[in-house]
């Protein structure tokens, strides 16, 4: 008995005694209290405290854009050139054994590209995960756009997409195979926003709903549409409207809602985080992110995990999250009139609120808490290091 107990458990000894695989990461890693957001910063923090830095050996280097609105190319440029010095380095001492690089579009991206044909070069499996919709918006209408996506993608050894969109794009659009790309959905960061949808209580009627938009304060996050479909409906309806994030339109937006005489309907918070945050979704009735344009939306799970009603539009990779009539309601964007209807459709009617609200928490306990993501992210690393040593 003894000896079978051996030979069962020494595989397992074997495994626990292996030194860990090496990854390093470039990635958004600002400093604990720095007052720099965005989606990026959300999943790698969260991604670091997950079991995925358990399993690996990471070295990290930070690619975090200084500003919003981002600083003039020469200082871009500059720090660019400062963390490939850092990257080139970290290869050469830290020895990696395989590179994941998260990136956005434009000149991000092609400071991400070069690094990626830089590891190719040594010879370093390197994995990619483009954020953001700027390059689903522009590249298929653009030859620049797609020249541009795919030179600075094509190093890559595998694409990580974050749903069926990104791959649909990757592979129709810029040409590559599918066996390059692998979708793995986003995650929710935070296990507190399916607390705040396990303990909200049922919806009920209310004479007073509570609106709210996360994200960053730019026109191309539909922030102008949802004011003046707030000011279509102001008359017949009470409501607020909280909106937290800032912006290079913030100025304006803030003018615009003192002009329709509504400052007493809306909360202008800021960036906040933390228990704050968590806040403005549990006392909210209704989330909105009515974007030109969207990569793979960290608010709206978080909104889904809150039990909260979404309205948004079916741009990027929203469609992967959102069902229409389902888990949210789809507005065309830039729809002011299609906007203001579906507002009123889900003020007048509890039922509905709650059906997409319980809809959306359902779908995103089965779909997008992060131990899933880590464990597909665990295999792709594993699998591409061990065929990259010929194991």
């Amino acid at each position: 008995m003894e000896s079978d107990q051996l030979i069962t458990l020494a595989p397992a000894i074997y495994q626990v005694n292996l030194p860990k695989k090496k990854i390093l990461w470039v990635g958004a890693f600002p400093p604990n209290g720095a007052d720099i957001f965005g989606g990026v910063i959300v999943a790698c923090r969260s991604l670091l405290k997950s079991n995925f830095s358990k399993e690996f050996d990471l070295s990290l280097i930070d690619s975090t854009q200084k500003s919003n609105p981002a600083p003039r190319f020469l200082v871009r440029a500059f720090y660019a050139f400062l963390r490939h010095i850092k990257f080139i380095r970290k290869l050469r001492y830290f020895k990696p054994d395989a590179i994941l690089i998260f990136c956005s579009s434009g000149f991000g991206l092609a400071e991400k590209g070069l690094l990626a044909w830089y590891s190719k070069l040594c010879g370093i499996p390197c994995v990619m995960f483009p954020r953001g919709g700027g390059l689903l918006a522009k590249a298929p209408s653009s030859f620049f756009w797609r020249w541009h996506a795919k030179t600075f993608l094509n190093s890559a050894s595998i694409i990580l997409c974050q749903g069926s969109a990104w791959q649909k794009f990757a592979v129709d659009v810029l040409d590559f195979r599918k066996e390059k790309t692998i979708i793995i959905n986003n995650w929710i960061s935070n296990s507190k926003y399916f607390e705040i949808g396990e303990q909200r209580a049922d919806i009920q009627v209310r004479t007073n709903l509570a609106i709210l938009f996360v994200g960053w304060v730019e026109k191309e996050k539909g922030v102008f549409e949802l004011i003046e479909a707030c000011k279509l409906i102001a008359k017949s309806h009470d409501f607020t409207v909280t909106i937290v994030g800032d912006g290079t339109a913030l100025d304006n937006l803030v003018s615009r809602v003192k002009k329709y005489n509504l400052m007493d309907r809306f909360n202008f918070l800021g960036w906040i985080k933390g228990e704050t945050l968590l806040e403005a979704y549990k006392m909210a009735d209704i989330f909105v992110l009515p974007s030109h344009m969207e990569g793979f939306p960290n608010v709206i799970l978080e909104a889904m995990a809150s039990r909260l009603p979404i309205i948004t539009t079916p741009v990027g990779n929203i469609s992967d999250i959102v069902k229409d009539g389902h888990t949210g309601i789809f507005v065309p964007p830039k729809d002011v009139i299609k906007l203001a209807q579906s507002l009123e459709s889900l003020f007048v009617s509890a039922p509905t609120r709650k059906l997409l609200a319980d809809n959306g928490y359902e779908v995103a306990r089965k779909t997008f808490e992060i131990d899933i993501a880590v464990k597909k992210m665990t295999y792709v690393f594993h699998g591409l290091i061990d065929k990259s040593i010929g194991q």
